[in-house]
């Protein structure tokens, strides 16, 4: 089984990295920078702007203290997620191959106690010739 090259490595963090939502900002054949930019859910805004204003709105053609009252509210909690977002900065890595390799653990096909062969690492079955494990993606070295 051989060893991934720096490109082969690099591709397969950017996969996993971009799959959970993270954003290529630059790369280069030795490493790769990433951002994960901060994002304000659309569900923290209908739950805490949206609904409040809409309720505020209803609740004002009864009573116009309490309606206002929400309407502020909203208002308030609206002024306070701007803020938030506005303060928050987003985290940025940059990862080389070198430090990859560091960090990587090295896996290889071995034989449980049933006789299956499996990945050193997470313990799922394997099949001999692979050159990497399908379910936790760790390269197999020899052993």
């Amino acid at each position: 089984m051989q060893e991934l090259t720096s490109r082969q490595l690099l591709d397969r963090e950017i996969v996993r990295y971009t799959s959970t939502g993270w954003q290529i900002v630059s790369q280069s054949e030795s490493g790769f920078q990433v951002v994960l930019p901060h994002v304000v859910s659309a569900g923290m805004v209908a739950l805490f702007v949206i609904a409040p204003m809409i309720l505020g709105v209803l609740v004002s053609l009864f009573s116009v203290v309490f309606g206002t009252a929400l309407f502020s509210l909203a208002l308030l909690l609206a002024a306070l997620l701007a803020l938030d977002h506005l303060t928050k900065k987003p985290q940025l890595l940059y990862i080389t191959a070198d430090r990859l390799r560091a960090l990587t653990p090295a896996a290889v096909v071995t034989h449980n106690a049933s006789g299956v062969t499996v990945c050193s690492v997470c313990q799922k079955p394997a099949q001999a010739d692979a050159t990497e494990c399908a379910h936790c993606k760790v390269a197999f070295v020899r052993a």
